[in-house]
């Protein structure tokens, strides 16, 4: 698998212009998000390292959550009419995304939906990240999501998704100062890595202690910093400890291990109907999704529990341990501001049938290692969350 160069600490960005020259760079897109999400004096220092290593470059900015294609498609054609031969994203997960879909897409030759239609695994330019909001993970990744706009004009949105080793950064730039997003984001960066870390917790294959003993105190680690971060989102030490939490959750450090891949299913699912972050997503499925495997894996999660959120556990009944952890994370993804029903995250009554559709689950299919979800499992968990418990649809299986 391509290795991504993590380069960790303060004032790395200040080497952009030689790492791009590194990796063969000499005519970038610059392509960034939003300016709340961006260090206004980030964009000079590249611009600043660039002059100095001879590198001439061109920006695209106004990236919005679940990356929309129509901006993919403006960064092709201003990498085509540039000659780019390299794209540095600067932002966080909708920022990488985009970047690693014009990446892709400058060298297609065709009709850009048919590119993540047609299930190939294409070439792409070389490029690079400078994270700005930490937990997506997507700088570390070979793989994109995109979004567009349903072509009938209804609610949600289409989403494409593409997969190729060429779409491994390059380098990973991570200074924890250019940190600048919190408190706004803190809560979903959090949950992201945290998620991270638990579904890698929360597998059919484990390594053995070694492995477990990173996932926890890893958890333990960035549950403390949270709390720091929220006293002052400017601590530089906590910001780092957060960042590399970020950054060891989508590494292989427990190799072997099968992920569980059942929240990236429903999560995407979710996302196709409803429009939402990623992270808002996943904090709402994930304390429901514990909820539904506990009776079956009390033990692993009150584990857990004891490793993580200190719950005193002497082997005996696993399940009241294992429900007080689930409660103590529902209470934290609240404080954060997690959505815990559909409603908070703009859904509406039915939506919980197309979320079954999206889903795509068919009669014999399963989803996840943990414990294996089919598509009546998948009703009940996320009748968990529906807008009203009263609201119980049925005949959807």
């Amino acid at each position: 698998m391509p290795h991504t160069a993590v380069i960790f600490g303060r004032d790395v960005q200040e080497s952009v212009g030689a790492l791009v020259k590194r990796f063969g760079g000499s005519r970038v897109l610059v392509h960034y998000g939003r300016q709340n999400v961006t260090d206004p004096g980030l964009l000079d220092q590249i611009r600043h390292s660039f002059e100095e290593h001879g590198i001439e470059h061109t920006e695209l900015g106004g990236v919005l959550k679940n990356s929309r294609l129509s901006t993919v498609e403006e960064g092709i054609k201003a990498c085509r009419s540039f000659e780019a031969d390299f794209v540095l994203a600067v932002g966080g997960g909708s920022v990488v995304n985009s970047a690693k879909a014009v990446a892709a897409g400058a060298l297609w030759d065709g009709d850009l939906r048919h590119l993540f239609e047609s299930g190939a695994e294409p070439l792409a330019l070389p490029l690079g990240v400078i994270v700005t909001v930490p937990g997506s993970g997507d700088e570390l990744s070979g793989s994109c999501t995109v979004s567009e706009a349903r072509s009938d004009g209804g609610r949600g949105v289409r989403l494409y998704d593409l997969h190729s080793e060429f779409l491994y950064p390059k380098f990973a730039v991570c200074n924890p100062a250019l940190v600048t997003s919190f408190p706004k984001h803190l809560g979903i960066s959090f949950v992201n890595i945290f998620v991270k870390l638990a579904e890698d917790y929360f597998t059919s294959t484990r390594c053995g202690e070694l492995s477990d003993a990173i996932c926890e105190g890893s958890l333990r680690v960035t549950v403390e910093m949270l709390q720091r971060l929220r006293q002052d989102p400017h601590d530089y030490d906590a910001l780092s400890n957060l960042m590399w939490s970020g950054v060891l959750a989508y590494s292989e450090y427990a190799l072997g291990a099968k992920q569980n891949q059942a929240l990236e299913r429903l999560e995407h699912a979710v996302t196709t109907v409803l429009d939402c972050a990623h992270g808002k997503s996943v904090g709402l499925l994930f304390p429901a999704w514990l909820e539904f495997v506990m009776p079956a894996n009390a033990g692993r999660i009150a584990r857990f529990a004891q490793k993580v959120f200190g719950l005193p556990h002497d082997g005996s009944d696993a399940l009241a341990v294992a429900q007080e952890g689930l409660a103590k994370i529902r209470t934290l993804f609240k404080s954060l501001g997690m959505p815990s029903t559909f409603e908070e995250l703009g859904g509406q009554s039915g939506d919980l049938r197309l979320i079954m559709e999206a889903l795509n689950l068919g009669p014999e299919e399963t989803i996840g290692n943990f414990t294996p979800l089919n598509r009546i499992d998948c009703e009940a968990l996320l009748s968990l969350i529906l807008i009203s418990k009263a609201e119980h649809p049925s005949g959807l299986a």
